[in-house]
């Protein structure tokens, strides 16, 4: 049986470990990220503002605390990815403008599509790429405010079960789901010294940013899926890693 390492936080992770197990993989589940809710109070607004989410995991942390949310309900809601706007919609978000790819896409439509008027509110972790931010200030956006309700904690070792499964070349194929766990992994591997490891094993992930901090280790093959969604990330396996 082949096997596939899933490196998604345990709260993302058993959509993804049953559509593996139905397409006939192993599943090795290694959490590289532990997703840990905060309670940072919410922003207030004298305008109702761009609302902003990049990761469904917000409904999640936010799913004991809605009443929170409810005053942004029908604002203007941007999504980055079809799974995240479905999961806006079952939350209670009415108007949903756009499901986008990434945070460079999402930038372009909000400078498209947006009066610069309205305030930006984005909705999500602590970790975040402040060159998103540049572009919408550089673009005249006075107003973008952060309502961090989450923190993702990287891991600080690999499980005694994986090194081993690594030095034994019984992992096929690892798959990245996010920049950050990527980059986790990478740190991990060398710090373990089995950078050797990675020469039987095919890495794919969600878009191809994604694996840019893998590309210093030698896989087996290094691929991304033709569009950043949980269907075309098994489509490459299944056509890359063949049962």
């Amino acid at each position: 049986m082949r096997v596939v390492l899933l490196t998604r936080p345990l709260l993302l992770s058993s959509p993804s470990m049953a559509r593996l197990r139905q397409l006939g993989y192993g599943v090795f589940h290694e959490p590289l990220l532990t997703i840990r809710p905060l309670a940072a109070p919410r922003p207030s607004f004298t305008t109702r503002p761009v609302v902003i989410i990049t990761s469904r995991v917000v409904f999640d942390v936010l799913a004991s605390r809605k009443e929170d949310v409810d005053v942004f309900l029908d604002a203007p809601c941007y999504c980055v990815g079809e799974k995240t706007a479905q999961a806006a919609r079952s939350f209670g978000f009415t108007d949903i403008r756009r499901a986008v790819s990434d945070s460079e896409e999402l930038a372009r439509c909000l400078i498209r599509q947006e009066s610069k008027n309205l305030p930006i509110l984005h909705i999500g972790g602590e970790d975040r790429k402040e060159t998103f931010y540049d572009k919408l200030r550089e673009a005249g956006w006075p107003e973008i405010r952060v309502w961090r309700v989450y923190k993702a904690e990287a891991a600080k070792v690999l499980s005694q079960e994986l090194l081993s499964l690594l030095f034994h070349n019984k992992i096929d194929a690892a798959l990245f789901y996010s920049s950050r766990t990527a980059c986790v992994f990478s740190e991990l591997i060398r710090q373990n010294k089995v950078e050797s490891c990675c020469s039987s094993l095919t890495a794919i992930g969600l878009s191809p940013s994604v694996l840019l901090s893998l590309t210093p280790l030698s896989f087996k093959a290094l691929l991304a899926a033709s569009v950043p969604t949980e269907t075309d990330l098994m489509t490459c396996l299944t056509t890359h890693v063949p049962l």
